[in-house]
């Protein structure tokens, strides 16, 4: 059997469709696609942050930390040199409470009579004038108008020694005088005096010796004698 001809021969079947349709359907399916791509790769893939550095030295070179160091802490703390002082410390007083002994509350000292302080005063003056021409005349005559006691044969000791060494005393005492007791036949008086007493030639009277401006505190004993106030001991209170 021969073949039929072409322009005989039956046709492939398919379904026509118009090419706009068509590209519309493709170019949707393609935007899909994109989409689902471009979701996964925000999504699913991993996320890596590029964390920003100072600079470029900063990613070559690694960060170095100095610690300061501090001065070691010695065993022993030093002590600080203080100052000798000769002061006496000040006492604070302090009011006695209404449960304390009252042995604590302090004595009040007794009131000097006046009249007296003015008495034993004088009577100092004068022992100090008898005194000063006794021991620049090297005459002890008149020593028992103001002392008595200890002190007069003291001073007459004294007189007797400057006579054997061929001098005398010429006395130069600024005084400052306090009288601690009074009674009416006894008293005490402190006497806080600069010295600048010398020696000097008992004839002509020219100095021997450079005056010593000695500082003394001589606590001098007085006794009311015949009506007459004398001085018959004296000690140093330094």
């Amino acid at each position: 059997m021969s073949e039929a001809p072409d322009g005989e021969r039956e046709p492939f079947p398919y379904i026509r469709l118009p090419w706009p349709a068509v590209a519309a359907v493709l170019l949707v399916f393609v935007a899909l696609l994109l989409a689902a791509g471009l979701f996964a790769n925000r999504n699913l893939r991993p996320q890596v942050r590029l964390v920003p550095t100072n600079s470029a030295v900063a990613l070559a070179v690694p960060a170095i930390t100095v610690l300061a160091t501090q001065a070691p802490t010695p065993l022993v703390a030093p002590t600080t040199a203080r100052p000798t002082s000769t002061e006496v410390p000040a006492v604070t007083a302090h009011a006695a409470s209404p449960t304390q002994s009252s042995a604590f509350t302090p004595t009040p000292r007794p009131t000097i009579d006046p009249a007296l302080a003015s008495e034993v005063s004088k009577a100092f003056d004068e022992y100090w004038q008898v005194r000063s021409q006794a021991l620049l005349e090297l005459d002890s005559s008149h020593l028992r108008d103001a002392m008595a006691g200890d002190h007069l044969e003291s001073m007459t000791r004294r007189i007797d020694e400057l006579r054997s060494e061929n001098r005398a005393i010429k006395t130069d005492v600024d005084h400052e005088i306090h009288i601690v007791q009074v009674s009416p036949d006894a008293a005490r008086v402190v006497d806080d005096y600069i010295s600048n007493t010398i020696y000097v030639d008992p004839i002509t009277k020219q100095p021997l010796s450079e005056p010593a401006s000695d500082e003394l505190r001589v606590l001098y004993q007085l006794q009311k004698l015949d009506g007459t106030w004398k001085v018959v001991d004296s000690v140093s209170a330094d």
